[in-house]
């Protein structure tokens, strides 16, 4: 938690928080209001060159320039509530004294009782420290000391440097310890709680999520009372009475480590601040949810390496005394058995002895500290709370001591406290002598620190510091605060309290670039390999160009990050807000099943998007992956005119994001292995957009030999989105819609595309076109160059045969024109005044009456001679259906079969449930754009997310179909009781699959559709052409099939 610590015995409570209190009394919150009335009326300063007067409601205080910053006023000692004295003094505080004249704000000496210390009885002060500003009001950090309730005071650290950036107000302050604040009895006089009570009198709104709980405050009462030589201990009253007559000094003169801390209160009907156990009220989620930044450091254990030589031997006799006071037993056998347990899981079968110290500070730092918070922020995740921002601290300084025994510098308990504070190292507060790191490390935590304070979030855009997502499960990710900071996933979960074996939660594995680390996935069955870079995309004048090798790296890299997305236009229905753009997106994602199995079949997922949108875990696929037969392989690749600007220079050539997946697949080839891949079963896998890039990759000579079977599903390589006719045209066209003014030369093209910053290149909004592209696609290359994707048009490599004849599971699902459907009411008033618009640009024609011809025909196939309206919808969505996806589809197959392939497997979808809506003006419904993709993934997009028993009867045909394939080639297997499924082998499409729950094989696929569009294109079809065809006037003829 934001907070500071401090040395002290046993337990820590410099994470006091309120956040799981109950709402304060009335007239406590008038006290709560003196800070906030501080800060708030600070604008009514009056400022002079040495002097600051503030008038709070208790009175004017006068503040002075800081002895060590001229940019700073500090206020000391102003009182914010009063001790009760005398039999009085374990009730809650009573409201601070007023006063007329100034109040000199310079008594920084005032601390509360405490053992071996001067102290003040009143003691309840707070010290503000103001820079000097221009009187907007600033945030407000209030610190929180540490000292394990029983020593502290409230400037044991200072955090003046938080200040230099003038952007904060920091509050620091005493409250009540030991026995006078957390002394517990639970009557009227001696409620308990105090000290927490001093603290809501302060400020108000915090937390008390992860107090250290006394689980026995009576015991402890009793325990205390006998250091104090008093004997009558059972007798409540007696012993209330002991506590409230014995002087102050004697009161706090013993050491009460662990003793005293907060309470459960009874509720009397007083000021009770807590009266539920914490972890109840987590658990109800009735605590008000604000951000959080807590962490911990990797040794917090060393607080008590000075017990160690006088507890070892009593841990080997006895280890049952040391487990935590929080843990409840049925009986002792039971107690020693999880002690046993316990022991073994932290020492092995090794005695704790001067060898196995490290294993004691591990010991010690997960039962003090580590656990306590990660137990806290699974309570905080199940309850809804978001916003948590989870570090270790782990630096360590070439003046840190050893710890004893080993050759290893410990990381101590609030280690990372100190780095925040004004205080070096050996206690100093002259950070000028201290180490290049250490004055790094400093900067960069008081940055995380400030930023968090300010914003919310501890990294910010301009800081240029790794993005730091909050935790959303299993403990991840979290930030390594080192040198340099570093983005990982779960928090040693191997080291969590456990009194039962535990499976490997890590796996890691070593690539060509260096080791990388997954973890296992919440719901258990494979470990998530996330944003591990394939590749690096080229930045400044060079980004368009194909991508560079991936980065390679020493340290383990922890594979957390599935934050990262390239650019694109946001539409929120798709892009969840917690993605991150990044210009460079290139990362892959591995899924790698939960066992022992090697050389497992590998599929290669392509997201769908139109080449504009998406990202590699658009669509997640752990059901599938649960199957334990696949790894499951997700990417990134650039989108739009970052990804397919084609003007066919030097500098833009074209197709940058098939190139990137090109690499991604080489990337695949040589690491796969590692993660128990076979590299050499390779299956492609993707929709919409994605489908055509796997048709485009069959047919590029850069992708040969990289995969092995394909499933495109609702998209081809020669649809008319799929591959640029005139991708100059595109450019000029595109570039216009960014408003811009230049002339039509591809010189001045490319320096306009080349100077304009990415977010404004990709805001263009293409998708509502009616001649059904997106103008930045995959073009064709000039030819001659080695790097090229590729130079010949996909019909024409397609009738010459000339790729690999991979197995192919293809289809399309009955209604793809739902995809259109939104615009229908926009639309079909415009198709009735002129249906030409809505042609594609693929088609060619001699003249405008032969174009407007053959639109009047096609207009009349679909529609008839009818009015386009409502009782037209279906029709509309045929049309859509057939000119984007299932045509270029049928078309494929003809293609392919007419070159020999003899492996391709076609089939049409045809399932729909009960829960999607009903096309309107119709009583039917239908499968939509992709929803064979979605019923194989786990929920499909945010708008389609359903669940029924249909459908999951359908998820589970569909998903071993595409697992019998992707295992064997083919998607029924011989000796399967589902229905047999040849390849196609006629040139009508025959025969094909109708995938329903109930599977029927069939002949001819929309026989009548495709016969229309077979003629039409063989007759009117336009080949693509490459941009240096267009700019050197040597454009080809086009030629008509």
């Amino acid at each position: 938690m934001l907070s500071t610590g401090a040395r002290g015995g046993g337990r820590d409570c410099g994470r006091v928080k309120r956040r799981a209190s109950r709402s304060a009394p009335a007239h406590l919150e008038q006290r709560v209001m003196l800070i906030d009335r501080f800060i708030n009326l600070s604008i009514q300063e009056k400022d002079s060159e040495t002097s600051l007067v503030v008038n709070i409601s208790q009175g004017p205080v006068i503040g002075y320039k800081d002895a060590g910053d001229d940019n700073i006023f500090s206020f000391y000692g102003i009182p914010y509530a009063t001790a009760p004295t005398g039999k009085d003094r374990f009730k809650s505080p009573l409201p601070p004294p007023t006063w007329k004249d100034p109040l000199k704000a310079v008594n920084g000496s005032i601390i509360c009782p405490q053992p071996v210390s001067v102290a003040t009885e009143n003691c309840l002060v707070a010290n503000v420290f103001v820079p000097r500003r221009s009187g907007k009001k600033l945030p407000v950090l209030v610190l929180t000391h540490g000292g394990g309730f029983e020593f502290g005071f409230g400037n044991m650290f200072t955090f003046k440097h938080l200040l230099e950036t003038k952007q904060m107000i920091v509050v620091t302050y005493n409250y009540r310890l030991n026995a006078l604040g957390f002394l517990c009895l639970g009557t009227e006089d001696v409620p308990g709680n105090a000290g927490l009570k001093d603290q809501l009198a302060l400020f108000s709104g915090a937390n008390i999520a992860d107090f250290h709980i006394q689980h026995n405050p009576i015991k402890n009462a009793q325990e205390y009372a006998k250091l104090l030589n008093f004997t009558k201990v059972d007798n409540l009253k007696e012993l209330e009475e002991f506590y409230k007559t014995i002087s102050y000094a004697e009161l706090v003169s013993k050491s009460c480590t662990g003793l005293f801390s907060p309470c459960v209160e009874r509720d009397l009907g007083l000021e009770a601040i807590i009266t539920k156990s914490p972890v109840s009220i987590l658990k109800s989620g009735n605590y008000q949810k604000v951000p959080i930044l807590q962490g911990f450091t990797e040794h917090e254990g060393l607080l008590l390496i000075g017990l160690f030589n006088s507890t070892k031997a009593m841990m080997n006799r006895n280890f049952s005394a040391f487990l935590p006071g929080d843990l409840s037993f049925k009986n002792d056998e039971e107690k020693q058995r999880v002690a046993s347990n316990v022991k073994r899981f932290y020492f092995g079968d090794k005695e704790v002895n001067d060898e196995t110290i490290l294993n004691f500070v591990k010991y010690l730092s997960d039962t003090l500290f580590i656990y306590p918070i990660l137990r806290s922020i699974q309570f905080y995740l199940k309850a809804g709370q978001k916003n948590i921002y989870l570090y270790e601290y782990t630096f360590v300084d070439k003046d840190t001591p050893y710890i004893p025994h080993t050759n290893i510098r410990g990381v101590r308990h609030i280690a990372g406290t100190l780095a925040v504070a004004d205080i070096t190292n050996n206690g100093t507060l002259d950070e000028s002598s201290i180490t290049d790191d250490y004055k790094q490390m400093k900067h960069i935590m008081r940055t995380l620190w400030s930023n968090f304070i300010v914003n919310g979030t501890p990294v910010t855009n301009d800081t240029g510091l790794p993005n730091w997502p909050p935790v959303y499960k299993n403990w991840s990710p979290h930030m390594e605060l080192n040198l340099p900071i570093k983005l990982k996933g779960n928090v040693i979960l191997r080291r969590l309290l456990s009194p039962c074996v535990r499976g490997a939660d890590d796996l890691t594995v070593n690539l060509t670039q260096g080791n990388v680390r997954g973890h296992l996935d919440p719901d258990g069955g494979f470990y998530a390999f996330y944003g591990i870079p394939y590749a690096t995309a080229p930045t400044g004048d060079n980004k368009f160009k194909a991508p560079l090798p991936g980065p390679v790296w020493s340290d383990t890299l922890d594979a957390v990050d599935d934050t990262v997305i390239c650019p694109q236009k946001i539409y929120s229905i798709v892009i969840p807000s917690k993605k991150k753009i990044k210009e460079d997106c290139l990362i892959a994602n591995v899924f790698v099943p939960d066992t022992k199995e090697k050389n497992l079949p590998v599929v290669v997922h392509i997201h769908g998007g139109a080449y504009r949108i998406g990202f590699g875990n658009l669509l997640t696929f752990k059901n599938f992956i649960k199957s334990k037969k696949i790894i499951f392989v997700t990417f990134n690749f650039r989108l739009g005119p970052h990804g397919f600007l084609c003007l066919g220079t030097e500098d833009a050539p074209g197709n940058a994001g098939m190139k990137d997946q090109v690499a991604l697949l080489r990337w695949v080839n040589q690491n796969i292995a590692a993660f128990g891949g076979n590299p050499k079963d390779v299956t492609l896998d993707g929709f919409s957009s994605g489908a055509s890039s796997i048709d485009l990759l069959m047919l590029s000579k850069s992708a040969r030999g990289l995969f092995h079977k394909a499933i495109p599903e609702s998209g081809a390589g020669v649809a008319a989105f799929s591959i640029q006719t005139d991708p100059i045209a595109n450019a000029k066209e595109y570039a216009k819609l960014l408003n811009y003014t230049g002339s039509d030369s591809v010189a001045d093209l490319e320096k306009y595309y080349k100077s304009q910053p990415l977010d404004l290149l990709m805001s263009a909004d293409v998708s509502s076109r009616k001649d059904s592209v997106y103008l930045m696609s995959p073009c064709l290359e000039p030819k001659g160059n080695n790097n090229s994707f590729i130079t010949e048009s996909p019909v024409n490599i397609l009738k010459r045969g000339a790729y690999p004849k991979v197995p192919m599971l293809y289809g399309f699902t009955a209604f793809e024109g739902l995809y259109r459907l939104n615009l229908f009411d926009k639309w079909k008033q415009d198709m009735n005044v002129d249906f030409e618009p809505f042609l594609t640009p693929d088609l060619k024609f001699k003249s405008e009456d032969e174009k407007k011809n053959v639109s009047r025909e096609i207009k009349e196939f679909y529609f008839g001679n009818s009015t386009i309206d409502d009782n037209q919808v279906l029709n509309f969505i045929n049309y859509f259906s057939d000119v984007i996806f299932i045509y270029p589809m049928l078309r494929s197959v003809k293609l392919l079969v007419e070159s020999g392939h003899k492996q391709v497997y076609l089939y049409d979808f045809k399932f729909a449930h009960a829960d999607l809506p009903i096309i309107p003006h119709t009583n039917i419904r239908g499968a939509g754009h992709s929803s064979q993709t979605y019923t194989v993934a786990d929920d499909g997009l945010p708008s389609t997310n359903y669940s029924n028993t249909r459908l999951q009867e359908m998820r589970n045909l569909t998903r071993s179909i595409w697992l019998n394939f992707i295992s064997t080639g083919r998607p029924i297997p011989k000796g399967s009781k589902l229905p047999r499924w040849p390849a196609v082998k006629r040139l009508d499409r025959s025969p094909y699959m109708a995938l329903d729950l109930q599977l029927h094989l069939k002949c001819a696929a929309l026989k009548k559709r495709a016969r229309f569009w077979d003629r039409i294109y063989a007759k009117y079809f336009k080949q693509p052409v490459s941009p240096s065809a267009l700019t050197t006037n040597n454009q080809p003829k086009n030629t008509i099939e």
